[in-house]
Formats: C-alpha cells, structure tokens, sequence
C-alpha cells in the first residue's frame, strides 16, 4: 500500500487567531486563499477605526497643524487657505479612506512583496503573496485597538499628536521641537510594523520555499522599501 501526500486544509476561523502566535501553520494551511481574510481585515479595520476616531481626532489635528506649520514657510496666504480648507475636508473624511485604503494595500504590498521574493529566488505565487501581506496587517488592528485605549486613558498633556500613543521611538520625541522627516523615520520603528515585516518574511519561507537567510534579506528590503517616504521627507526637511 502507497501513501499519499495530502495538502494542508484552507483554514478557517482559527487562522485568525493563530497568526498572532503561528503563523507557519496558517501560511502553510491557506496557499493563495486571501478572500476571506481581506474581508475579515476590512471589517474589523473599519470597527476599529470607527470606534476610535472620536478619541483620535484632536491627535490627528494637532500632527495636521504641524505639517501646515511647515508647509507655511514656503507657501503663500492663499495657498495656505486653500490646503487648509482642503485639509479640513480630508480630516472628515479620513477614517473612510483608512477603511478605504485597507482594502487596497494587500494588493500594493503583494506586488512589491512578489517582486521582492523573485528577487531572493522564491517559488512563491501572486496570489500567495496577497495572502501572506493580507495576514501581515493583522497586528494592526490591535494596534488600533491599543491605541485607541491610550487615547481614551492617557492624561490629555501626554497626548502630543499620533506619535505619543505609537510603539515606536518616536514617543520619545518631542515634536515641538524635532522635524517631521525625523519623527516619521522614527515612526518606522514601531513594534507593530515590524511584527508585519516578520510575518512577511515568515510568509516568503513558508509559501516561497525559500531560505531563513533570504527570508529576512527579503524582510528587511520590504522595511527599507516602505521606510523610503520618511528618508525622503527627513532629507528634505
């Protein structure tokens, strides 16, 4: 009698709980199976973000104030009129596009993720690679969520802008009185960020068939390509 080799299941409800503490097992059980968790990540994204944005809000207008503060200096009065009214605008309407933009990111980040694993020699599928940076963004969900639990219990002198309640050097930062280029290269650093790096590079090994050594080459070009805009902002400023 000949065995047979049979393939891991599709994974159910238990993958998204076991991404937090295995994630191997569920990389290893989805294969190119992303729907379900892009939905399940929409939705408990949009939860969160709605469920928080009344404690988050007066954070976002103080970062917002900054950033004008320094678009100012090089600006006219009515261009300064014009991006206000429009920042305004784009305040209110800010927790959609998170929602919004959550939705999209898995397929942006799959890409560039797919590219990046061709580049260190992985055998790893497109679809695979939407599956895998699907489930990296699950920690941030529990960012949000810890987040907005900071808001809420904080002392309102300790709440200086998104910065203050991140997991990241940057809450160490003054934001008085350090640019916005270092404060976002600071951000980078935040636990949760690079939880996602780690589970992208735990992704490639198990779907990629790759090296544990190009596993992280692959990590740490991901962190490199997302840490660009910050590089870019700090040179400037």
């Amino acid at each position: 009698m000949t065995s047979t080799a049979v393939e891991p299941a599709g994974g159910g409800w238990e993958d998204y709980l076991e991404i937090f503490y295995a994630p191997s097992k569920v990389f290893a059980r989805r294969g190119s199976r992303w729907g379900g968790p892009l939905l399940v990540l929409v939705i408990v994204t949009a939860i969160v973000v709605l469920g928080t944005k009344g404690l988050l809000g007066s954070l976002l207008q103080q970062d917002n104030a900054r950033v004008m503060a320094e678009k100012m200096k090089t600006m006219t009065p009515e261009q300064v009129a014009q991006v206000q009214k429009f920042g305004n605008k784009t305040g209110e309407f800010l927790p959609y596009f998170i929602i919004v933009f959550t939705a999209i990111l898995p397929f942006i980040l799959g890409i560039f993720y797919w590219l990046v694993g061709k580049v260190v020699g992985a055998t790893q599928e497109l679809g695979a690679a939407f599956m895998v940076a699907t489930f990296s963004y699950f920690p941030r969900i529990l960012a949000g969520a810890l987040t907005g639990l900071q808001a809420a219990v904080l002392p309102e002198e300790k709440l200086t802008g998104m910065a203050s309640i991140s997991y990241s050097p940057a809450r160490f930062l003054d934001p008085a009185h350090t640019s916005l280029g270092v404060m976002a290269l600071a951000a980078r650093f935040d636990i949760f960020i690079l939880w996602t790096t780690v589970l992208l590079a735990i992704g490639l090994k198990v779907t990629g068939k790759v090296t544990t050594d190009k596993a992280v080459i692959a990590g740490v070009i991901m962190f490199l390509l997302g840490s660009l805009p910050a590089l870019f902002q700090m040179l400037r400023s």
